[in-house]
């Protein structure tokens, strides 16, 4: 798995099945979210593991969008654009999330205690070890993160 702070825009996944959500960024919108990653991914993945991969990849973009409420737009509005894809070769599901937020730098977050009690401070750790691939950018357009998980 990697995690990196791009520099400019990723190239577009062209000619691949997209799904584009615009939401509120207000937790009672998440679901909305969740049930377009389900629709996409219905018939995508083997149905012996489906709901496993189906709710690894809803718990990381919903953990994504929760961090874009909280910290992006500090729970003050705006929205949040998720853009989800099915991609070949290799066969994967990318979930591009967009905000207009505020902006951080992802090397200034700390990799959590696991042996102390937190409160906060999973999200992005959590993140991590549900996806294959996460990646951030940010500009003065918004921000931009990308997860990925392959589809074996």
């Amino acid at each position: 798995m990697t995690i990196s702070r791009q520099e400019g825009l990723l190239p577009a996944l062209e000619q691949e099945p997209t799904i584009t959500v615009s939401i509120p960024a207000a937790f009672q919108y998440l679901n909305v979210v969740g049930e377009a990653i389900r629709a996409l991914l219905e018939r995508a993945v083997e149905a012996d593991r489906k709901d496993e991969f189906v709710n690894s990849v809803e718990l990381a973009v919903h953990e994504t969008c929760t961090n874009i409420v909280k910290h992006a737009y500090d729970s003050d509005g705006g929205r949040i654009v998720v853009a989800l894809t099915l991609a070949d070769n290799p066969r994967r599901v990318v979930a591009d999330t967009y905000d207009t937020g505020r902006s951080f730098d992802l090397l200034d977050v700390q990799e959590p205690d696991l042996d102390a009690v937190q409160e906060r401070g999973y999200g992005l750790f959590l993140i991590q070890n549900l996806v294959d691939d996460v990646s951030y950018h940010a500009n003065d357009d918004g921000n931009r993160w990308r997860l990925v998980k392959r589809i074996d």
